[in-house]
């Protein structure tokens, strides 16, 4: 360990921050530490305090109640500054308990800053590369656009309407197709219609953006707002730099256009509060952000007074760093508003992906979620980790909402316009509705509205596609859509709404309508009770206001809530078939059971229903029963729902020993000769755990027809890994777990995968357990996640390999862009490199026995711990730590001890290269090795073509191009 963090220093600092802290940080600053002192320059570092335990539990007064915490535990280091050669303060935090300071480390030691009463970590403040980078133009980039994708496993399946294959696109507005007028972002969101209806443009509401600058030249809208708010610049240490609007690269233009933008040249309206106070906080710097400025920016925004903050940055990841701020201002009374990336489905993006973040998806001009749009199902103490505070629920969705994320109108720099794409394009329109409707909500003198309940109103007010189709179930929320796709006018109807109107809906017969749907316009809706009453709360106002039901014509009247108690309505029959699914059937049965489609059916007289099957599930062994009684498809049944509402029910059963396989019902409907026609989602058919036998011999086959969470139980065989004539990679690209059944021994063998992966993990919480892979010739036993190549990657989370063989490869577990992948308990070898980690996934690594390799791992990402493992037979290097320091002070990020590991046999124990991070290296064995430990005192710099910098420039977008350019991912590493 570095001289400069003696042993006694060292327990001292773990006792301070709860163990393994000084390790960590003592390891992490030491190539920057001996850089500097060698160099005779100064080193900026952050050191972080214990903040306040639970910010919400200081919601009254916050800002004031952080200050006087943070002013109170700086006291000391103050005072230690003051006092001490080497040391000068630069900035103090608040928002996160926190100071900047600038040491000197040939006088000053990372011992004596430790030791200081109060303080919990010491992280150095360089560039960190966090911006979301999802903002596209229509530059010399458009190959590098997303690529639709075959994978839809996860998101809810749309049945009557056609899907688009989406790109982030790179049009001129002329090209746009909006015409003059409401761009269709705007429409979407419902902007248009608060306008009109709330007369409410954002008046009175203060919106931040912290992004790149913003250039308001040419752009009366964005100069105006901004001429109601304001301008700060932050460097690199959080201080204020005095200058005027300005934007180096364009993304923050952009972002800010769409909050606050009026018109283009072509009289395209695309900014969804044009009337709201612009703040902007410049916060990325030529380098990419910094920890000092990001905080500075949302300190500085709170300071404003703002309501609503929006960030379009951030990594493919989970960084701690960002917690307690983000916290602290949600306690502070301020909406974070936050894009959850375009790496697509099993992806997220920080500060998007934090449940005090409102994280936003992208859609298509159609109201469809983007291939590129990110989203998934977040195991809290998986991904977070110690960083998650107490009041997180265990596990949430992202995103929350999605608006449109695809050729949206919006500003340039100089004046000019083009066409927005990305998350980062989607997450601004949102920031733009919650202005608009806390501005109705003021302008109402709705009071109380807190964050809270601004929130809740835009999540609430989501409207999922699935809600308006006839053959679909609103799930409420999923990993795709979210709640749905914002609306700013329901989102104000559910602030403002403060008047009480009742009513009975009646059929033509003078009977009570039971079920009807009764709404109005500005976005409440509820049904009638058994007697045909309701009771429906609006805003004040004239608007419509209707009544209707399946196989009945809306009946709607206009008035004003505020002036009318009492309504009734009565809607006219229609004359065609109708129906309406009320209840979806499982996503999966066993054998021997039953799936049920529940429908509201009106003027049917005839139903027919077919089914396709895939798998070994055969179409002749399924039963079919309408309404209960029993039926043949593809042949019309007779159907008693003729100018009635009755219940429809459609069941699929399936007879006991039946096979594998999912069956997806047709189904049509009809009366004199008019006709409706819909698909039924696919119900899969097989157990959960499925056990899988030697008479399946390729795994692919029940891998791509289980529901996704499903477990396959392997018995003792041997299986391959593929299947037909397509490429010999198994992929599992749906959550799904390979596991050992009991007492069995399993082998998954992949012939001809030369240069491709035996087994590729493309999807969050999968699971390997109890199986030996063996792969010959090819390129990794098992990859999880890819390298970015052209800005494109999957990032799966928490996939975990253990208590398996895995063989065969080049590489035997080769872990690429992969947050918490765990890989434990496993024999592992392979033609050259044992276990191999590249990117800032915190992999574990773990009680594996790696052996007959040159190399045993090669660490050149992040890990969160190597401990415990056994390596021999090793002919080069053991254990080789390659991940970059530069790359990961770019990520503000810790490297993980290596400790209690064996080595027999080997010509280098560990090896760290010139420039590397390095964490506590203690407890490791030593036999017969030629070099033990090499490298320590290495600091250097790493090539930029690296693979860690495709990594960080494909994940995080460090440079210019990658502010611009969407995200896409690659099923595999060609």
């Amino acid at each position: 360990m570095p001289d400069s963090v003696p042993s006694t220093g060292r327990r001292a600092f773990l006792g301070a921050v709860g163990g393994g802290g000084l390790a960590t940080v003592a390891g992490r600053l030491d190539a920057e530490w001996h850089r500097a002192a060698a160099a005779d320059e100064p080193l900026d570092v952050v050191v972080r305090f214990e903040g306040i335990d639970d910010p919400r539990s200081i919601e009254e007064n916050a800002v004031s109640r952080l200050k006087q915490h943070a002013g109170a535990s700086h006291d000391n280091f103050r005072r230690f500054a003051a006092t001490t050669a080497g040391i000068e303060i630069r900035r103090e935090f608040w928002l996160a308990d926190a100071v900047l300071a600038r040491v000197d480390p040939g006088v000053v030691t990372l011992e004596a800053i430790a030791a200081v009463d109060a303080v919990s970590e010491i992280r150095p403040n360089d560039a960190t590369s966090m911006t979301e980078g999802a903002i596209d133009r229509d530059s010399a980039v458009g190959s590098d656009l997303p690529r639709a994708k075959d994978r839809t496993d996860g998101a809810r399946r749309r049945t009557g309407r056609a899907k688009s294959a989406t790109t982030a696109g790179s049009a001129r507005i002329g090209q746009q197709g909006d015409g003059a007028g409401p761009s269709y972002g705007l429409e979407q969101i419902h902007a248009p219609t608060v306008w009109d209806f709330y007369g409410a443009r954002g008046e009175g509401v203060d919106v931040a953006v912290l992004d790149s600058g913003v250039d308001p030249e040419g752009h009366e809208g964005i100069q105006s707002a901004l001429d109601r708010g304001g301008w700060m610049e932050f460097d690199d240490g959080g201080e204020r730099v005095e200058s005027d609007p300005y934007d180096p690269n364009g993304h923050g233009t952009g972002t800010s256009g769409l909050v606050v933008g009026d018109t283009t040249d072509d009289g395209v309206q695309y900014g969804v509060a044009p009337a709201a106070a612009l703040y902007h906080a410049k916060v990325v710097g030529e380098d990419g952000l910094a920890f000092a400025p990001i905080v500075a920016g949302l300190e500085w925004a709170i300071e404003q007074g703002v309501d609503v903050v929006s960030m379009s940055l951030g990594p493919l990841s989970y960084p701690a760093q960002l917690v307690e701020p983000l916290e602290n201002a949600r306690a502070s009374g301020v909406l974070v508003v936050g894009a959850v990336g375009n790496a697509g489905h099993y992806t997220s993006a920080s500060p998007g992906n934090m449940p005090t973040v409102v994280g936003v998806g992208a859609v298509d001009r159609d109201g469809t979620v983007t291939d590129f749009s990110g989203g998934e199902r977040i195991l809290t103490d998986r991904y977070w980790g110690g960083a998650a505070p107490d009041g997180w629920p265990d596990e949430y969705t992202v995103p929350d909402v999605t608006a449109a994320g695809v050729e949206v109108p919006s500003a340039e720099p100089g004046g000019s316009y083009s066409g927005a794409g990305g998350a980062s394009a989607a997450a601004p329109q949102v920031a733009g509705a919650a202005a608009l409707a806390l501005s109705a909500a003021r302008a109402a003198d709705a009071d109380g509205v807190g964050v809270e309940d601004l929130e809740r109103a835009l999540v609430d007010a989501a409207v999922h596609p699935d809600r308006d189709d006839p053959f679909a179930v609103d799930p409420g929320e999923d990993d795709r859509y979210g709640a749905g796709v914002a609306s700013a006018l329901f989102a104000a109807t559910e602030l403002v709404a403060g008047h009480t109107i009742t009513g009975t809906v009646y059929r033509p017969d003078g009977s009570p309508m039971p079920g009807a749907l009764v709404g109005a316009e500005v976005g409440r809706r509820t049904r009638t009770d058994a007697e045909g009453r309701f009771e429906l709360t609006l805003p004040a106002g004239e608007q419509p206001i209707g009544a209707g039901a399946i196989g009945y014509e809306v009946d709607a009247t206009m008035l004003d809530p505020a002036s009318t108690n009492e309504v009734e309505f009565t809607p006219t029959p229609a004359d065609g078939p109708a129906v309406g699914l009320t209840e979806a059937p499982p996503d999966r049965i066993e054998a021997g059971g039953a799936a049920t489609a529940t429908f509201t059916a009106a003027n049917v007289e005839f139903a027919t229903v077919d089914v396709t099957t895939e798998g070994l599930l055969q179409r002749a062994d399924l039963g079919l029963r309408v309404n209960g009684k029993s039926a043949q498809f593809g042949e019309p049944v007779e159907v008693d729902a003729v100018d009635r509402t009755p219940e429809f029910t459609v069941t699929i059963e399936v007879p006991e020993g039946a096979r594998v396989g999912s069956v997806t019902a047709d189904l049509a409907v009809s009366r004199n000769g008019e006709d409706r026609f819909g698909e039924l989602p696919t119900v899969r058919v097989h157990s959960d755990p499925l056990r899988v036998g030697e008479r399946v011999p390729s795994i692919q086959a029940p891998v791509d027809l289980v529901a996704p969470g499903t477990t396959i139980e392997l018995g003792d065989a041997t299986f391959s890994g593929s299947g037909g004539d397509g490429p010999s990679t198994l992929r599992l690209n749906k959550p799904v777990s390979l596991v050992a059944a009991t007492d069995a021994s399993p082998r998954i063998e992949i012939d001809g995968a030369s240069d491709r992966p035996g087994i590729y993990v493309g999807a969050n919480d999968v699971e390997i357990d109890g199986v030996t892979i063996d792969a010959p010739g090819a390129s990794a036993g098992v990859q999880i996640g890819t390298e970015p190549q052209n800005r494109e990657t999957d990032a799966p989370s928490a996939a975990t390999i253990r208590n398996g063989t895995v063989r065969g490869g080049d590489t035997g577990v080769d872990v690429r862009v992969a947050p918490a992948a765990v890989v434990e308990a496993n024999d592992v070898t392979g033609e050259t490199v044992g276990i191999s980690i590249i990117g800032p996934g915190a992999t574990i690594v773990r009680g594996n026995d790696v052996h007959d390799v040159e190399t045993g791992l090669a660490l050149d990402g992040l890990a969160r711990e190597v401990a415990d493992n056994r390596f021999r037979g090793i002919g080069g290097t053991a254990i080789r730590v390659g991940t970059p320091q530069s790359r990961l002070d770019q990520l503000d990020a810790e490297p993980g001890p290596i400790r209690n590991n064996v080595v027999e046999g080997a010509a280098i124990g560990i090896e760290v290269t010139d420039g590397a991070a390095v964490g506590d290296i203690s407890g490791n064995e030593f036999r017969e090795v030629e070099s033990e430990i090499v490298g320590l005192d290495g600091a250097g710099s790493v090539e930029e073509d690296s693979a860690w910098h495709l990594v960080l420039y494909g994940a995080t977008g460090l440079s210019l191009v990658a502010l611009l350019v969407p995200y896409a991912r690659r099923r595999i590493t060609r």
